[in-house]
Parts: C-alpha cells; sequence; structure tokens
C-alpha cells in the first residue's frame, strides 16, 4: 500500500479492477515480491475498497525462457522481412513468438513499439537492444502497452515501477478497434493446425482441448485491419505421435472435434520452417497450394 492508501494489482491487470468493483467481499494479499506496474487507466485499489488484507511472500510464478529449436533460426529472414522500422508489435504465448521476438532484437529494426496482451522476456531484450522505443505508434506512443506480464525475475525487474510501461484492462489492449489504431500492427501467434482452407486451430487435438482462445483471434483481426499491419501465425510443420510416426501440422481438414480459433477469412500468413505463405485475397486452390508448399516434403513417397 502506497501513503495514499493504494494497493496495485502487480505484473497482471486485464480484469481484477472489474472483478473488485463486482464483489461483495474482497480479500487483499499483500506480496511484496510483485513489481508495481504503473496503469494508464485506473488500476490502483483503495484499502477502503477491502474486506479485510492478509500478507504473505510467496515468489512469483516464472517461466524459464526456451532456448530457439534448430529450425526456428531459419525463420529470422521469414519473418522480420514482413517489418519495417516503426511496426508495432505483438507476441502471443508459446515459446515460439518468444523466441522470434528475440531475434527481433537482434535484427536492423529500430522505433518498434509494443500494443500486447502478454508481455514476455523478448521485450525486455528488445527494448535493451534499443529496437523498442515506441516513437511511431499511433496510439500511446512511447508506451510499452500490455495487459499482464509472464516471464522470468528478469521481465519483473523491468517492468517494476518502470514509466516506459502502462498496463491497461483487457477490454482495451485487446479490443481489435483499438489496437489497429497503431498502423503496421505486426501480430506473431502460433497454431496447433490449420488446414488448406486456411482455418487455424489453435486450442485442441481433436477434441483433447489444449489450451482456450486467448487472445489471438483479437490480434489476428487487429492485425488484418491495421493500416499496414499483418497477421503472422507459427507453427512446425510437423510433430511425432506417441508411436513415433511423424505427423503433418498442415492438414487437409481440421480433426473431428477441432476448434477454429481464427477462420479462414481472416487468416493472413502462415510460418513453417519450410517458409511462408499469404493467405490473404487467395482463393481455395490457391490456398491448398501455397499451403501444402510450407508442410513437411513427403522426400518422394506417395
Amino acid at each position: 500500500m502506497d501513503k495514499h492508501g493504494f494497493f496495485n494489482f502487480g505484473p497482471q491487470c486485464s480484469h481484477s479492477k472489474a472483478l473488485c468493483e463486482r464483489a461483495k467481499t474482497v480479500i487483499v494479499e499483500v506480496n511484496k515480491n510483485q513489481p508495481r506496474c504503473l496503469a494508464a487507466t485506473r488500476k490502483a485499489f483503495h484499502v477502503s475498497q477491502s474486506t479485510t488484507s492478509s500478507r504473505a511472500k510467496p515468489p512469483l510464478t516464472q517461466i524459464r525462457r526456451l532456448r530457439p529449436r534448430r529450425w526456428i533460426k531459419r525463420w529470422p529472414g521469414t519473418i522480420v522481412e514482413e517489418m519495417k522500422d516503426g511496426s508495432c508489435v505483438q507476441l502471443g504465448i508459446g515459446g515460439m513468438p518468444n523466441a522470434v521476438g528475440m531475434m527481433i532484437a537482434e535484427s536492423d529494426l529500430k522505433d518498434l513499439g509494443c500494443h500486447t496482451e502478454m508481455l514476455v522476456d523478448a521485450y525486455v531484450h528488445m527494448f535493451n537492444a534499443g529496437k523498442l522505443t515506441g516513437a511511431k505508434k499511433q496510439l500511446d506512443p512511447y508506451k510499452i502497452v500490455f495487459t499482464f506480464a509472464l516471464g522470468t525475475q528478469i521481465l519483473y525487474d523491468f517492468i517494476n515501477d518502470n514509466p516506459w510501461c502502462a498496463t491497461y484492462p483487457v477490454n482495451y489492449t485487446n479490443r481489435p478497434s483499438i489496437a489497429a489504431l497503431n498502423d503496421n500492427l505486426v501480430t506473431i501467434n502460433n497454431a496447433i493446425e490449420v488446414d488448406i482452407y486456411g482455418q487455424i486451430c489453435s486450442e485442441s487435438s481433436g477434441f483433447r482441448q489444449i489450451t482456450g482462445t486467448g487472445g489471438q483471434l483479437d490480434f489476428i483481426l487487429a492485425g488484418y485491419e491495421s493500416r499496414g499491419g499483418k497477421s503472422i501465425v507459427c507453427l512446425p510443420s510437423s510433430y511425432k505421435d506417441k508411436d513415433g510416426k511423424i505427423r503433418s501440422r498442415i492438414v487437409p481438414y481440421l480433426p473431428h472435434g477441432g476448434i477454429v480459433t481464427a477462420p479462414r477469412s481472416i487468416a493472413h500468413i502462415i510460418v513453417t520452417e519450410y517458409g511462408k505463405f499469404n493467405l490473404k485475397a487467395k482463393n481455395t486452390w490457391q490456398r491448398a497450394e501455397g499451403l501444402i508448399n510450407i508442410a513437411t516434403p513427403t522426400r518422394g513417397r506417395n
């Protein structure tokens, strides 16, 4: 609590304030391990609004930085060439977008911006490398905009009391009409499967639920609508099943029970280790041919 009696929600404010405003009983747990994140809108919570409080010092959840697999190293030219100086970057959850962000930090790009749901370690490295200034953003210039942060202690130390960072509730960061106000918005997310029509499944393997929708659809729409914007979905072209057989992630059709996270009508650029394909304004046959070209080669098999 600060000297004025306000608590800070720390590295996430997606819907915390809204919950507190609706709840009949509010119990505040004070954790000094949390960073103090500066809010662009109402994110503080006054002690007079709480029912009771307690103190604890649990460590923050950390996700380790994953080393890029060898085939991901083929992607920098593929993805970075889709960006330009002044692009605004959104990275989705998972090791793959984070690895791409690290490669952006090593590129020649400059004056990049950030408008994202999840803030990860890669943004810190982009900032420290002088790539992330936000100078060209049309919305919230010079600000690293996010709604929650999840990474290592490097990230939590960076966002603590940092005026460069601005946290917003999720109905601001993820609203496509707001995010798309930034020109040249490039959104980078991953997927589980893509069929040859361009339907993107990022949530399930058949009926087996793996994750939720998250903000992927929001940012695919935002990238599609942004002036000069692009929406990039990355996925490895194949995987090994439990029997050790290689299975393609570029499929003729999504399996029974597969969830369509993003419809084919707004799918934009699909990237695998074998290249990329722009689905925009392509007919069904062109989509099928282009996606097959970035699938795992059959190596002569019928």
